[in-house]
């Protein structure tokens, strides 16, 4: 309760500001109706130019902070991973079915929904790095879609064409994922 006293009390220095001489009482002197009309005078101003402050740095960090802690954006729910993967390298059967790509094909893309909505549209960028390096290497993948429906808590892998620059092979490459968009599917 010391806390809450302490606030109330806050707001009530502030409403009544520096001119507070509580209610006026008989006889009147011109003095005291000066010092009330300076303390509507400072009320009027806390109603039109501090209320508005405090309600707009209030929004902003709602805006900037709060709000997309506790309910994040459609696209930073979507993890994304990439990897070099063209079919050529054996790999161990686990005995189900593995997802393999191609030499046509040869990026292996992997989306996993980690929201409570539908996911029908993606929007993506695909970066290649030589390793401990930061410069993209890879051309034409800043802006990729995908339009698979994916329930919640669900994936999904596509394979896409990756060009790199001259010199360097992409099978060597090191590959990161980001969301750019992703919307609602309308499809259930």
């Amino acid at each position: 309760m010391g806390a809450a006293y302490k606030f109330v009390e806050l707001v009530l220095r502030i409403w009544n500001g520096p001119f507070h001489i509580g209610k006026l009482t008989q006889p009147t002197s011109v003095g005291d109706v000066m010092l009330k009309v300076l303390e509507t005078l400072w009320r009027v101003i806390v109603v039109v130019v501090f209320a508005p402050a405090v309600a707009l740095c209030l929004m902003l960090v709602w805006v900037s902070w709060l709000g997309p802690e506790l309910f994040p954006p459609l696209k930073d729910q979507i993890e994304i991973a990439a990897q070099y993967d063209d079919g050529a390298a054996s790999i161990i059967s686990t005995g189900s079915k593995s997802f393999r790509c191609t030499k046509d094909y040869p990026l292996k893309v992997e989306f996993y929904n980690k929201s409570r909505k539908t996911v029908g549209d993606v929007s993506f960028s695909i970066e290649a790095n030589a390793r401990e390096h930061s410069t993209d290497l890879a051309l034409d993948t800043g802006y990729l879609h995908f339009d698979g429906i994916m329930k919640p808590g669900y994936g999904w892998t596509q394979c896409y064409k990756i060009t790199v620059q001259t010199g360097y092979d992409p099978a060597n490459l090191g590959y990161h994922g980001k969301v750019i968009f992703a919307s609602e599917s309308k499809v259930q």
